[in-house]
């Protein structure tokens, strides 16, 4: 083979810089390949550069992704559509090539119809066939690989057959861990595979990087595993169940170089003791396991020829779930907050502080209640009966695993995504700050009298990095928060509050409740597997404090006929030491229940619409804004809480929960 049947693919992120040197490294050592740029727009900068660089040199060309989730795996997806030589190499911004070593894996690479993979690298020498080959890097040769025995690859890169990996589907989109070589190619469904023992690409600043975090390297290898389990196909579960036990000997942590000696190797031998037995747990409790096809991961159409195949992924339910809620139930509480709730309500009630903690450990152990829902919940007062029918944090994840596919709720998740892909139904009113310069923000500003705009971090939920903006003239200009534009551009792009939004004008009879806020409802959906719509929950959101509705984030919440669209009670704070019930609100005066809200019909039909957008997220959280021209959608949470609905409804949500999980899996 030549460097013309090879593609370089490198993803623009990352520093600039690194971006450059990459992309010299690659005229330097391989100037008959081709390379494939592809634009993270996320990265601003890196993009930029790419254009640049695209325009200085001939083989360099540039791939603008579609609109969708900026993940790694569909980065290199979009790029590989475009590639039309037969074999691919995937590079990241700031590897560079060694001297003279792409010719020698050329040289031995061989034609890509009788091999998928090429792994180029160091390999541990222990078989001796492997030994053997490792002292002919001058003349290397090609040998094969099987990850069912104990090979370890430690340090390289994958040459991918173009059509091979087109046929499998390419990369897997909820892969998220791509430091370790070794996870890919067990992912991915190859089974020729084959070595050469020639390293191809320098990282060493990224390798050190990665030694100097033992806690790092460990973390990797879990979630490596984790994925290794949920992943694999029945026939090679066997496999995966091998690979995770060689994983658990390996002994990759090196300590931190700022803590001194002794403590750096007791810290480093605590963690891979703890990670030695994670893993080992992990696979003795796999096999019990019940497996579900998930989804299809469909094959991508390559520049070169039409895919033939598609795999099926599939997932577990894993049992070790169970096992570790303890760990994430004592990681995620307040005890402090704990603490005190138990004394205030021993002080409300004739019960002792200890009564009352034994009544929440029986609750924890035996429901897997969160601490703080035992009180949210006021759950002392309930029966067993009733106790059993709330929904945990454990169901309530397992619901969303079951119902929503992660590479589809990332369009949820960031809110730009969700603006462009629910256009129809949320205001047009915004700007992404990534794609524009300060004159695009003062034309936007000015194409309509504003006074005031929300800056909004597109990854960050429940209401945390929103701003509200005074906008005004001065004799230097405009002014966005008492900064000048310029000022407030950089500083947007810095704290990554790229998402400028106009203030939305909500219908009068909201305004009255708390004109501050923004209030919403909230409409909970499923959508059913013959693709019917049903309206679980519906309830009102109504600030009290500054400009967020949020129940969280102490404002109030009352429940809504779905029927009707009229609030049938009283107003609730979160709070479990505040059990008033608000019919009216509590700053204005205004009438909360019973309160008949505008234009309800138009609220379901948007919601029964928006539902059937992404057909892979079935049950999702709508927050809806009425204005004086109709319901407008804010934003959609496939992770919805448990809370407001239970909170709301009195009884829990687990039975109807168990049962829209049960009507699924019958369905798929």
């Amino acid at each position: 083979m030549t460097p013309r049947d090879l593609t370089i693919v490198v993803i623009a992120s990352g520093h600039p810089n690194s971006l450059s040197e990459t992309v010299a490294s690659l005229a330097g050592e391989a100037p008959a390949a081709e390379c494939i740029l592809v634009l993270d727009r996320t990265a601003p900068p890196a993009c930029e550069r790419a254009q640049r660089l695209a325009s200085e040199h001939q083989r360099v060309h540039l791939v603008v992704p579609e609109p969708g989730p900026a993940t790694t795996a569909r980065l290199r997806n979009e790029a590989l559509a475009h590639v039309t030589t037969p074999w691919v190499l995937f590079m990241a911004s700031g590897d560079k090539l060694e001297t003279a070593s792409l010719h020698l894996v050329l040289d031995a690479l061989p034609d890509p119809v009788a091999v998928d993979a090429v792994f180029a690298g160091r390999e541990s020498a222990r078989s001796p066939e492997i030994a053997a080959g490792i002292g002919e890097s001058m003349a290397p040769s090609l040998l094969p690989i099987n990850l069912s025995e104990p090979t370890e690859l430690l340090a390289g890169v994958w040459f991918f057959s173009t059509s091979a990996l087109c046929r499998s589907g390419g990369f897997d989109p909820e892969l998220r861990l791509w430091a370790t070589d070794e996870l890919v190619a067990r992912l991915v469904p190859f089974e020729r595979m084959h070595a050469v023992h020639v390293s191809v690409i320098d990282r060493a600043a990224a390798s050190a990087a990665r030694r100097s975090d033992g806690g790092k390297q460990q973390s990797d290898q879990l979630r490596a595993a984790w994925r290794i389990l949920r992943r694999a196909v029945p026939e090679n579960r066997p496999l995966a169940r091998r690979s995770i036990r060689q994983m658990a000997r390996r002994r990759t942590a090196t300590p931190s170089s700022s803590v001194r000696p002794m403590r750096a190797r007791i810290r480093s031998w605590g963690a891979r003791w703890w990670t030695s037995m994670l893993l080992r747990l992990m696979v003795t409790v796999e096999p019990l396991a019940v497996l579900r096809p998930r989804h299809l991961v469909p094959p991508i159409t390559s520049a070169i020829g039409e895919p033939s195949s598609q795999h099926t992924v599939v997932l577990a339910e894993h049992p070790l779930e169970s096992l570790l809620y303890p760990l994430y139930v004592l990681r995620r509480t307040n005890w402090r907050e704990i603490a005190r709730l138990v004394r205030s309500t021993a002080s409300a009630s004739d019960h002792h502080s200890m009564a009352i903690t034994r009544d929440l450990l029986h609750a924890v152990i035996r429901y897997q209640t969160m601490p703080m829902d035992y009180f949210t919940f006021e759950l002392a007062m309930k029966s067993e009966h009733e106790r059993e029918r709330y929904m945990s944090a454990l169901l309530l994840r397992q619901f969303h695993v079951a119902m929503n596919d992660p590479s589809s709720a990332l369009v949820l998740r960031n809110k730009i995504l969700f603006h462009q892909q629910f256009a129809r139904y949320a205001s047009g009113d915004f700007l992404v700050l990534i794609h524009g310069s300060s004159s695009e923000l003062a034309s936007w500003i000015r194409e309509r009298p504003r006074t005031r705009i929300v800056a909004k971090h597109p990854l960050h939920g429940g209401g945390s990095s929103v701003f509200f903006l005074d906008v005004a003239e001065s004799a230097e200009g405009l002014l966005i928060g008492g900064m000048p534009i310029e000022e407030f551009h950089r500083t947007a792009l810095a704290k990554g509050t790229v998402l400028l939004e106009g203030v939305i004008e909500q219908h009068p009879d909201l305004a009255a409740l708390h004109a501050s806020s923004l209030n919403t409802a909230r409409i909970t959906t499923v959508v059913s597997p013959d693709h019917r719509v049903s309206i679980e929950f519906a309830a009102l959101r109504i600030g009290v404090e500054g400009h967020l509705d949020n129940f969280s984030t102490g404002g109030l919440a009352a429940i809504i006929d779905p029927a009707t669209g009229i609030v049938l009670g009283p107003a609730v704070r979160k709070d479990p030491r505040d059990t008033t019930g608000y019919a009216t609100h509590p700053r204005t005066g205004q009438q909360i229940e019973g309160l008949a809200l505008p234009d309800w019909s138009a609220v379901l039909d948007l919601v029964t619409q928006a539902a059937l957008i992404l057909p892979e997220v079935r049950t999702v959280g709508w927050d809806v804004a009425f204005t004086p021209s109709g319901p407008l959608l804010i934003e959609g949470n496939d992770n919805w809480d448990k809370n407001l609905h239970q909170k709301l409804t009195g009884p829990g949500f687990g039975p109807r929960a168990r049962s829209i999980l049960a009507q699924h899996r019958r369905g798929s």
